[in-house]
């Protein structure tokens, strides 16, 4: 966003006008913020579009960002719209961050076919170390990453994910400081909601917050006070947040918050009823999709098996200062150890991939990119084939006899059939 601030700058300078857009609604707050990028989500672009409205010209740069998550039919419709109306289109992001939801992995695939401009200068992190191993995280060398992060003592393993559970928890409450930024994230909902519970819970044994006030969100009734932390989980223009914004509580009262957004000069109020909006939640722990593009002073992350490559790059690179990841170690050891785990590759393919590959080598790639044993895979191949030429042989004998028949019921196969194929069309 730094980047594209300068670009927009540019740009506008050479008589463009500068639009952007995003797949989530908390990735285009931050590209308006921070970039100064007048933004909608794709969504919206394309309701917009079809109501004749917003529509671009050959004096347009589209700026489309977190372009890592974005399907292939929905790249595709926004290549067409910008290539129609002779403006320039600007994709930006990481394909090895979040992948797309639906099918396929445009970014990557137009990224490899022409080419592209990279950052490799980290500025989130504040010591050295961490930027280099942000950088090992983006170039998939997850080893060299957790052995940095091992050696500064910040990857603490347990014999048992509740003992993990326990031991992030009060390590967080002892490292609580308000005037700090926090998160804790978690790959799943289940793990995110029990967080909640208990880093809340802490907070109002020591009474740092009050039991607060119901307040009844979308997903059953929550306690609000003032200085709680809370996420919103849609977004919403009346009250201009999105979905993953974080705010605190400056006010509370029975199903009605009143809540603190952003930072610095883009701080601002926002009055949340619930007759009116209730998809929010407490924001102490939130799930690694909805931290993309966050940025917080302090990270601690419950690690799961459910992590790859991907998730654990996004939940390892959300921190300013400091970063700390749990996880019970007899159930990573029982699926093959940590780093396996977190680097595990599982990103989304194109048919492209497989544009100009032989049969053997384009089932082999599937293969292994879905963690399948090779051999066995190229045995059941070979087998299936060698069937295949089987039966097929068996069917060209077969109509051989039957032309043969066929042409001697009709006269055109005579004595020893030692007549050539156009002697015999020259009798007929």
């Amino acid at each position: 966003t730094t980047m594209m601030k300068a670009a927009r700058e540019a740009w506008e300078a050479a008589g463009y006008r500068v639009v952007g857009g995003a797949l989530a609604g908390k990735a285009v707050e931050g590209l308006e913020r921070e970039a100064g990028i007048v933004s909608r989500t794709l969504s919206s672009w394309e309701l917009r579009w079809n109501q004749g409205r917003n529509q671009l010209d050959d004096r347009c740069v589209f700026v489309l960002d977190e372009a890592g998550m974005v399907s292939s039919r929905q790249m595709a419709l926004f290549v067409e719209a910008v290539t129609k109306a002779g403006a320039k289109l600007v994709l930006v992001g990481d394909p090895e961050q979040l992948q797309p939801i639906e099918a396929g992995a445009a970014f990557r695939a137009i990224a490899d076919r022409i080419g592209y401009a990279e950052l490799e200068t980290i500025y989130r992190q504040r010591q050295q170390w961490m930027r280099d191993a942000s950088l090992d995280l983006a170039r998939g060398n997850v080893r060299k990453a957790v052995d940095a992060y091992t050696a500064h003592g910040r990857m603490l393993g347990l014999r048992l994910k509740d003992e993990a559970v326990e031991s992030l928890i009060a390590a967080w409450d002892r490292d609580y400081d308000p005037s700090k930024t926090s998160l804790i994230l978690a790959h799943l909902r289940r793990d995110v909601r029990m967080l909640n519970d208990m880093a809340r819970a802490k907070l109002v044994e020591r009474g740092v917050v009050a039991d607060g006030f119901a307040f009844k969100t979308e997903d059953g009734t929550r306690m609000f006070a003032t200085g709680d932390q809370v996420v919103f989980l849609k977004n919403e223009g009346s009250l201009g947040v999105k979905n993953g914004m974080l705010a605190k509580v400056l006010e509370a009262a029975p199903g009605r918050i009143v809540a603190e957004v952003g930072e610095g000069e883009h701080r601002r109020q926002v009055t949340v009823e619930q007759r009116f909006y209730n998809n929010l939640d407490h924001g102490y722990a939130t799930t690694i999709h909805k931290s993309q593009g966050a940025t917080v002073d302090r990270v601690k992350v419950l690690a799961s098996l459910s992590l790859d490559r991907h998730l654990a790059y996004v939940a390892m690179t959300r921190h300013r200062e400091d970063l700390a990841v749990y996880y019970g170690t007899r159930s990573f050891a029982k699926s093959g150890g940590l780093i396996p785990i977190l680097s595990r590759r599982n990103a989304k393919e194109t048919s492209l991939d497989y544009e100009k590959s032989a049969l053997y080598r384009q089932a082999l790639r599937f293969a292994e990119a879905r963690g399948l044993h090779l051999m066995n895979v190229a045995r059941t191949i070979a087998h299936d084939r060698l069937q295949w030429a089987v039966r097929q042989s068996s069917r060209l004998a077969d109509l051989g006899a039957r032309l043969a028949a066929i042409g001697k019921a009709l006269g055109l196969v005579r004595g020893s059939n030692k007549h050539s194929i156009p002697d015999t069309i020259k009798e007929a």
